[in-house]
């Protein structure tokens, strides 16, 4: 009897943990399609009442940024988040570029950024 504890203790554990992991991929794929219908012009709430709240949010002066996750699997954290510019109230713009481009940043804001 004891030595079917342990491996089945280690099944369950081993259970729940892939099943937590799946559960977050299944949530940014959703995250990832529902950035399909986002809109530059779309206001703050609107993407709050589409994709939910984000992973996380920055804020930048007048501009904020609400970071989702769209890829759980990926080992760049890069590939893994999409962030939302957020200027004005308004979608300016979302992914990569956006956030770490400086030349981007310049074209926003009207001087060089260092990128973050």
């Amino acid at each position: 009897m004891k030595r079917l504890i342990r491996p089945v203790i280690l099944l369950g554990l081993v259970v729940i943990v892939s099943g937590c992991g799946i559960a977050r991929q299944v949530k940014s794929h959703t995250a990832h399609e529902l950035l399909m219908q986002l809109q530059v012009g779309m206001d703050r709430e609107a993407v709050l009442s589409l994709l939910g709240n984000p992973y996380t949010r920055e804020a930048y002066g007048d501009e904020e940024f609400l970071i989702y996750e769209t890829n759980h699997w990926a080992n760049d954290e890069r590939r893994r988040f999409t962030p939302i510019l957020i200027k004005d109230g308004k979608v300016a713009g979302w992914g990569q570029k956006y956030y770490t481009d400086p030349s981007e940043q310049k074209n926003r804001t009207g001087t060089a950024v260092k990128p973050r």
